[in-house]
């Protein structure tokens, strides 16, 4: 029996728009190579997307592969399969001890990140401020030269005629 699973290269715990994805991808990218003799194995990935696709033909497929895996399984299977359920549920732990001190830091330090932001504000008001002022200075410089070139150029005029 093929394992339409690994065929395709998704999870058992795929989607019906992962399976997709995966069936597309593989297809296009036994098709790039246009090799005549993958024409099986394109029909075998067709077949599985198809069984996989539907949910009554999936749950079938899954409950005949589990029973033909059952007495394949060893105590090396079930050590890794023990061992992935404790990693998980440490994980899990991890995650919601996580989100407590999370939580609880805001809320303890709640006041300070107040300050803190609004520090940050006042200072980028104070940055405005200067951008504002500089703008202003930078305009009046401006008028300034312009008025001391007229000037100049008013007193070379009366100077030459």
């Amino acid at each position: 029996m093929v394992d339409y699973y690994a065929l395709l290269g998704v999870s058992p715990l795929a989607s019906r728009d992962q399976i997709a994805r995966a069936y597309r991808r593989r297809t296009v990218a036994r098709h790039r190579g246009r090799v005549i003799a993958l024409e099986s194995q394109l029909r075998q990935m067709r077949e599985a997307f198809e069984t996989l696709g539907d949910p009554e033909r999936r749950s079938a497929y899954d409950t005949e592969l589990e029973a033909k895996r059952l007495p394949e399984r060893s105590a090396e299977d079930d050590r890794l399969g023990r061992e992935g359920r404790a990693r998980v549920a440490a994980a899990r732990a991890i995650g919601v001890a996580s989100r407590r001190m999370s939580r609880r830091a805001t809320a303890e330090n709640g006041p300070v990140l107040r300050a803190i932001t609004e520090a940050h504000e006042a200072r980028e008001r104070y940055e405005a401020r200067v951008r504002r002022r500089r703008a202003l200075i930078g305009r009046v410089l401006h008028t300034v030269w312009l008025a001391t070139l007229t000037a100049a150029a008013w007193y070379l005029l009366g100077r030459l005629g």
